[in-house]
């Protein structure tokens, strides 16, 4: 999964994990379980990719249900993205607290400390959590993933947009699409995240197919993408390359 970073190349190497009691406590509050975390990498050099492979081999390692994705097309900002998905905030903390005790994972962050961007560079970074209605654990074994990335500006906009949503969610189940909307709570995106799931570039075809065939489906292209009022998507298809790791 990944998503653009509309300001530029910001750069940060800080854990981002669930380390301050407050984002514990207002995920506890809210009863935000299934959280998806990650970040966008990019190097122009061998050295800067070895260095996320290794970070991968760690998520691996520690038992996470990692995605690490490449975009196909459909964004402006190439780069590697590298993140995880968990059923609760709770084992997403825990697999933080494992990460950072790893003496190999501490090795990495003061690598690219000391060597900074001249080696690998964050584009951005984000955390989510399942929409309560729509919202589920994406099957990571999937070879293509499309994202769409939804900023609603406009008052009142989420709620007609979910709707929307629905019933695109329904279309495309029903065409085999594996499907999950999530929320953003930190970082990017800033509002809701479509994700589908797809089995082979020949699948993503039938469906586009089969969507546009569909008045449903068009109706909620139209009003996420054309409505002035405040509705912005950016859309992008990554493969995955977690069988590499």
């Amino acid at each position: 999964f990944f998503f653009h970073a509309e300001d530029g190349i910001r750069y940060s190497v800080a854990s981002r994990g669930l380390g301050d009691v407050y984002k514990r406590q207002l995920l506890k509050e809210n009863n935000m379980v299934a959280i998806f975390s990650g970040s966008r990498w990019m190097s122009a050099k061998p050295a800067g990719m070895d260095w996320l492979m290794k970070m991968a081999k760690l998520y691996k390692d520690h038992g996470a249900d990692f995605y690490m994705n490449i975009p196909v097309r459909g964004t402006q900002n190439p780069g590697v993205d590298l993140g995880a998905q968990f059923e609760s905030a709770k084992a997403y903390g825990e697999f933080m607290d494992k990460l950072n005790d790893d003496s190999n994972y501490q090795s990495l962050m003061q690598q690219v400390l000391t060597e900074g961007t001249s080696m690998i560079n964050m584009v951005n970074s984000y955390e989510c959590t399942a929409d309560p209605e729509m919202g589920k654990l994406i099957d990571t074994s999937l070879p293509y993933f499309k994202i769409t990335v939804f900023a609603l500006a406009g008052p009142g906009k989420m709620e007609s947009m979910m709707k929307s949503t629905a019933i695109a969610k329904k279309l495309q189940e029903a065409m085999g699409v594996d499907v999950s909307v999530w929320r953003g709570i930190s970082g990017e995106p800033p509002a809701f995240v479509y994700i589908e799931g797809h089995k082979s570039c020949a699948a993503y075809g039938e469906m586009l197919d089969g969507s546009n065939a569909s008045d449903d489906f068009n109706k909620w292209v139209n009003d996420a993408m054309n409505d002035p009022s405040g509705v912005m998507g950016i859309q992008t298809l990554a493969r995955s390359i977690k069988h590499m790791v």
